[in-house]
């Protein structure tokens, strides 16, 4: 029994016992029977029916503030199956390579590799790659950031208040321009403060960079094309969304969760700077319009590193075989029977029977696919997620049917069943920020990387809150568009939008859920208006009418992830939002400053135009 239910059953049996001495005192006759009075009953076997009735009365009751789950958990599972599924323990990580064994193309490390740490509390931990990334040959010698006068340095363009300069030496001891090197990833990290003024800095601030190698002439590239920001696509995404999925929820939902994955910046610009760099060693030099006055002496080299990439704790596995029988209308589905508290389900991927004259494939019941009319010929299965009711145990499971096309059971004649699906550690990965750097971590591929050190440690796995109506609200802004803000409660509409994007609990001290609902009351105001643009390229664009969403912010409330960082995720997901024909401009001010923080171009989302 959980505790949640425990204090359901509380109730329930408190109210029994209340109408109890209520019904004897008024009844005193039939209480009689039943050997009850004032103060109670004595017969055993009458106590125990009301402990019964009370029990059987809280699972109701809960099941009625619940908002009847199987009704949104079902909708759900169709549309937004994310939503009911735990988020995953998110990490960084830095990978090298031994000298000798980077060529100069470089280590392709692909989107996916597997990862395993060293056991903790008996168990080791299994992550995967999120993000693709090249493992050069280079290293960062030493990173500053300077303000006028900038010494020996390129001359600085109009308008420069600060500049960063980045050296980078090739290790083997030839010119960088004898790697097709064509864009290199940046990662940002160190405390808060620094990491959001660098990401700033480098994505809103750059004027212009400059490839220079010692005894060289500058080359110079325009910030508009030589550094972009890492995170928002598709192919760059910490959690797996299905395609039928709005992406602008994931969005929403990472950076409330992991906002690190998002400090990446691409540098490019090397094949332009060419011949120039016919050195070991060059240096990049950006230059900015602010002068980033609480951060410039405090930038040190190992703020700024090669090699990095987000993983995230997730990996496929076949769970233990299931003896299907018509004794039960349902099954658990065990990940790993060895390890019941340390293997959590995130998704069900294939559903396989076994018998003499082959395998079956079962279909996903809500499957869009099947809408063709014709029913599988093996049938479906269906999965339903509910919270474990293991004692100390904050995880789910998962219980499987097979039906047939109506939704009536379908279980095979002793047929052992197969289920593949993606797994996470549970919340074991909550342990290796315990252990800290004594938690060793090595890639389980045949990938020649020497060396695995985990940069951000690792968060702890998060899950859907179960609150009242939580669900519902959930559903009733599945047709979200960027009109909903036009009104004169937009900026609650907004917040509340947002809040369904916190996973944590707001009851416990976790510092980032704490930080999640600091940003959320960072928006302090917000103002709309119509406006006509014109959207696309110029040989493909037209005009058209949308919205300029203005957004006042309290920078106070944004130390961990910064303002513009979660100015730009949300002109993304507002964008993404916006209807056929239309487009959402956004501009962001803050209270802090006196000009504009942020005016992004209109943003005319996923729709083809008409």
């Amino acid at each position: 029994m959980t505790q949640t239910l425990f204090q359901y059953y509380e109730r329930e049996l408190n109210y029994q016992t209340e109408q109890s001495r209520e019904f004897a005192a008024r009844y005193p006759a039939a209480a009689g029977r039943l050997r009850m009075d004032a103060s109670g009953t004595a017969d055993p076997h009458v106590e125990r029916l009301i402990q019964s009735v009370s029990l059987l009365g809280a699972r109701i009751h809960k099941r009625l503030d619940d908002d009847l789950p199987e009704v949104t958990d079902a909708l759900l599972s169709i549309l937004y199956p994310h939503y009911l599924r735990p988020i995953p323990s998110m990490a960084i990580v830095s990978l090298a390579a031994e000298p000798a064994n980077l060529p100069p193309q470089g280590i392709a490390v692909p989107r996916g590799l597997p990862l395993r740490t060293s056991p903790v509390g008996g168990q080791a931990c299994r992550y995967t790659t999120t993000q693709a990334t090249q493992l050069w040959p280079l290293e960062i010698r030493s990173v500053e950031m300077l303000q006028p006068p900038l010494g020996e340095g390129p001359a600085a363009p109009q308008g420069t208040a600060s500049a960063i300069r980045i050296r980078v030496r090739n290790l083997h001891n030839k010119p960088i321009n004898t790697l097709p090197l064509e864009s290199l990833r940046l990662h940002l990290t160190g405390p808060d403060a620094i990491v959001a003024g660098l990401y700033e800095g480098l994505i809103r601030d750059a004027i212009e960079v400059a490839f220079v190698a010692p005894g060289g002439e500058a080359i110079r590239v325009p910030a508009a094309d030589a550094l972009a920001p890492t995170g928002f696509d598709r192919d760059q995404a910490m959690l797996p969304y299905p395609a039928q999925s709005f992406d602008g929820y994931r969005l929403l939902t990472e950076l409330f969760s992991f906002p690190e994955k998002f400090s990446f910046v691409d540098l490019s610009g090397w094949q332009t700077a060419g011949q120039q760099l016919h050195s070991p060693e060059a240096d990049v030099w950006i230059f900015l319009s602010a002068p980033h006055d609480t951060i410039c002496g405090a930038v040190r080299t190992d703020h700024i590193q090669l090699g990095c990439t987000p993983v995230v704790n997730l990996y496929p596995k076949i769970c233990e075989p299931i003896q299907f029988s018509r004794q039960q209308h349902e099954y658990r589905v065990v990940p790993d029977a060895s390890k019941r508290m340390g293997c959590e389900i995130y998704s069900v991927d294939q559903v396989i029977s076994s018998r003499i004259d082959g395998d079956r494939h079962w279909r996903p019941f809500f499957d869009l696919g099947r809408r063709d009319g014709q029913p599988a010929a093996s049938g479906y299965w269906h999965a339903a997620r509910r919270d474990s009711q293991a004692a100390g145990d904050h995880g789910s499971e998962v219980y499987l049917q097979l039906v047939d096309e109506h939704f009536d059971p379908h279980a095979p004649a002793a047929e052992v069943v197969t289920v593949r699906a993606m797994c996470t550690d549970r919340d074991v990965p909550t342990l290796l920020r315990q252990h800290g750097d004594t938690v060793k971590w090595h890639v389980d591929a045949a990938i020649p990387i020497s060396s695995v050190r985990c940069l951000k440690h690792p968060t702890a796995t998060l899950r859907p809150p179960v609150r009242r109506h939580a669900h519902w609200n959930l559903i009733s802004h599945l047709s979200l568009g960027h009109r909903f803000l036009e009104g004169p409660d937009g900026l609650q509409a907004l917040r509340e939008i947002l809040r369904l994007y916190d996973f944590s609990d707001p009851d416990s001290y976790d510092t980032r859920g704490a930080a999640a609902r600091q940003m959320i009351d960072g928006v302090i105001d917000l103002r709309h208006r119509t406006v006509t643009r014109q959207v696309g390229p110029p040989e493909e664009g037209c005009f058209a009418r949308g919205s300029q969403l203005t957004f006042i912010l309290n920078e106070d409330n944004f130390e961990v992830t910064g303002a513009f960082l979660f100015a730009s995720v949300l002109q993304r997901f507002l964008g993404l939002a916006s209807g056929i024909n239309s487009f959402v401009e956004t501009v962001v001010e803050t209270r802090q400053r006196d000009g504009l923080l942020a005016h992004f171009p209109p943003h005319d989302g996923e729709e083809p135009r008409l």
